[in-house]
């Protein structure tokens, strides 16, 4: 589950690295995030091979896709899972994905 101040690693090409969840979308006081849930976040590092072609700026403030996230998912035939870390893809203003 990922709420406001976690901290998330980025995997797409996009050329960030790190970024910090600033609100979770999707509804009035809504608390948590989990996979395939919408939030906004701020880009914190980038990564240093991209930082010439990198598509976007520390401090960038984009909405995000969560795609993995260390607390346990139930899918819809009852199996659970989970990842050992949380990472999102950054989007644009069109909510697709961000490419180089």
């Amino acid at each position: 589950m990922i709420q406001t101040g976690s901290y998330l690693k980025v995997i797409d090409n996009s050329g960030a690295k790190d970024v910090c969840c600033i609100k979770v979308l999707g509804g009035y006081r809504k608390r948590y995030a989990s996979v395939g849930g919408m939030i906004l976040v701020s880009v914190k590092n980038l990564r240093r091979k991209r930082k010439a072609t990198a598509k976007v700026k520390k401090g960038d403030v984009l909405k995000a896709l969560v795609t993995r996230t260390k607390s346990k998912t139930t899918d819809f035939s009852g199996k659970s899972f989970q990842y050992l870390e949380n990472s999102v893809i950054l989007l644009n203003n069109q909510l697709k994905p961000l490419r180089k």
